[in-house]
């Protein structure tokens, strides 16, 4: 599933989700009351998931990394480790939709691990909160995470541009569970 926010979205703001089936895709957009488009964005099953980087660094990183072109471009964010408790992790289930699959399944919901990862990018990159925005994020789920799984979220900065007066990293992100690629992600965030 890929996604792109199209405006700064906050918790309690009324949404209106359309998804729209094709032969092998969904077109996701979601629009404020006014009708404004905020999210637009795709998903599917199956094709080529990206290859998961190796773990380049076993540990948190001890400093964090300047929000610059210069203290990002290449940079290995580190790593953070957790334990996915699937009674404790997926207790915001119980507020979808009651034929939600997720609520059946029991397995780490792509949302859980994508806040993993911004506790990832929060504690390697010094991004001041008034500039901290998602512009998009793009996951790939590779195999199902069961409860009781020991969860170590890797990351690195892949890519840097800029769009008008802000500046953007690609953070990619991958989700080793029991010591096994199991989800990939790419953050798009304005860091300036």
């Amino acid at each position: 599933m890929s996604l792109r926010y199209r405006q700064h979205l906050t918790a309690g703001r009324l949404l209106q989700l359309t998804v729209t089936h094709r032969p092998t895709t969904m077109a996701i957009e979601l629009h404020l009351p006014d009708g404004t488009l905020a999210v637009r964005g795709d998903a599917s099953v199956g094709g080529t998931p990206t290859a998961p980087f190796g773990p380049a660094l076993e540990r948190p990183r001890r400093e964090r990394l300047e929000a610059t072109p210069e203290g990002l471009a290449g940079r290995d964010l580190g790593a953070i480790e957790f334990d996915f408790d699937g009674e404790r992790d997926l207790a915001f289930l119980t507020r979808l939709d009651p034929d939600d699959p997720f609520r059946r399944l029991r397995v780490a919901h792509p949302a859980w691990l994508a806040g993993g990862v911004n506790a990832l990018i929060a504690q390697s990159v010094a991004i001041p909160p008034q500039r901290w925005k998602h512009a998009g994020t793009e996951v790939r789920s590779l195999r199902p995470i069961p409860p009781g799984a020991r969860i170590r979220l890797v990351g690195r900065v892949d890519r840097l541009f800029g769009g008008g007066s802000q500046r953007f990293a690609d953070i990619a992100a991958v989700a080793l569970a029991d010591g096994s690629p199991a989800m990939t992600f790419v953050c798009t965030t304005v860091y300036g």
